[in-house]
């Protein structure tokens, strides 16, 4: 997958006009009166029906010690599999990260206990040097990432043929986030004595062992090749506007570059809600490399891809 593809495609240099070459791209198309240069914009989105459901989860293990916990993921991590292949996983999807260090928690959660931590060492600073003699348990997790094909031609087909599979995914715990949310005995009684058990609850953030799944559309090159020739045609129309509103013609293409990546409707669930954070997780994760280009969207429908062009030409007395 990839968010951003930058591609720089052509830079003419006018070393012999005595016109200056350089641009002002700021994607509104601006005339730059004393450069001699005119920018367009043009873009196109191509839309696909989703190919395959891919989901992403953290397996959690929680146990007292480090040992414990990495012998407990193992065996999660098995168990995962198994339920998957009974949910008719592609197997071959099947990707593994490395096993690592985990709180269990979201970032606001964390805050939270450490704030309702520091607060109680202000209380009673006796029962506070207790609690940090207490054993603290060690939570590991693993990111495992898995794909379904999907043959829905409509909407109602997708909807039909994903959202039972994920309740069912989401019911069958594969992450283990149950017993990972389970208190100790520490944590249990600094909750109850600050009175702070809704800190647990639902604070926008995609928890730690929390399936997420998204829907994607391999984009092959010839369809962004045939993009890429639309979008430069929508810049170039777009200059040549400006340039007769201003008096002048289009000369040489001084510069011209793109941008890619899909694009979805995400945001419209407000930026503090959980498929916003998924979706800007989602994009950090795209490949920044040649990889096959995706659409990709969390939410179930059309997937869309973006192509822009940006194109400088010099301009020309009519």
């Amino acid at each position: 997958m990839k968010a951003v593809m930058i591609r720089t495609l052509v830079v003419v240099l006018l070393c012999t006009t005595g016109i200056p070459a350089y641009s002002q791209f700021d994607g509104s198309g601006i005339l730059g009166a004393e450069a001699g240069t005119v920018s367009g914009y043009g873009t196109v989105v191509i839309e696909k029906t989703p190919a395959v459901m891919r989901m992403q989860v953290d397996l959690l293990s929680k146990a007292s010690s480090l040992e414990e916990a990495l012998a407990g993921l193992k065996d999660r991590i098995e168990a995962s599999r198994a339920q998957l292949a009974a949910f008719g996983v592609d197997k071959a999807s099947i990707k593994l990260g490395e096993p690592k260090l985990s709180a269990g928690k979201t970032d606001r959660q964390q805050q939270m206990e450490a704030l309702l931590a520091e607060r109680m060492r202000s209380l009673n600073e006796g029962r506070a040097q207790k609690k940090a003699s207490a054993t603290t348990p060690v939570t590991v997790s693993v990111q495992l990432t898995a794909e379904w094909k999907l043959k829905a031609k409509t909407i109602e087909e997708l909807l039909l043929s994903t959202q039972p599979l994920q309740k069912k995914i989401k019911d069958a715990d594969l992450g283990g986030l149950k017993a990972a949310s389970q208190l100790s005995p520490e944590e249990q009684e600094i909750m109850e004595e600050m009175g702070e058990m809704s800190m647990y609850g639902n604070d926008g953030e995609a928890k730690p062992g929390e399936p997420v799944f998204s829907y994607a559309s391999p984009i092959s090159q010839e369809e962004e090749d045939k993009a890429l020739g639309e979008a430069f045609q929508k810049a170039k129309s777009q200059a040549a506007r400006l340039a007769k509103a201003a008096g002048h013609q289009l000369g040489k293409l001084s510069s011209i570059s793109s941008n890619a990546g899909s694009v979805g409707q995400e945001s419209d669930y407000g930026y503090s809600s959980v498929y916003y954070s998924v979706s800007r997780r989602l994009q950090a994760a795209e490949n920044s490399d040649d990889s096959q280009a995706e659409g990709v969207s969390i939410l179930p429908g059309p997937v869309k891809y973006q192509v822009t062009v940006t194109a400088g030409f010099v301009l020309k007395e009519k």
